[in-house]
């Protein structure tokens, strides 16, 4: 990840047990070798949890395009929704 190494780098602000941090090099390594210069990217995560996966890869493909959460733990789904809310102001 050279291209933010300057750049504070968006982290999963909630400590999960299942987590998928540490299944990050995985997730690249399962990713088409072409992936960073596909276009019309939509990133689908259908257990978001703390968003490891989803912060991570929308800063190493700025390709992608779109992305779609799912949360099934209301509170946390709630966390997201008005994360959503709230960057839209900006």
């Amino acid at each position: 990840m050279k291209l933010f190494e300057n750049m504070t780098q968006a982290r999963p602000f909630i400590k999960w047990v299942v987590g998928k941090t540490q299944l990050l090099d995985e997730v690249r390594k399962s990713l088409p070798l072409d992936f960073a210069s596909r276009q019309h990217i939509t990133y689908v995560d259908p257990f978001v949890g703390g968003g490891a996966v989803m912060f991570w890869i929308l800063q190493a493909y700025p390709n992608i395009e779109r992305a779609v959460i799912n949360e099934s733990i209301k509170r946390r789904k709630a966390i997201f929704v008005r994360l959503r809310k709230w960057s839209k102001r900006f």
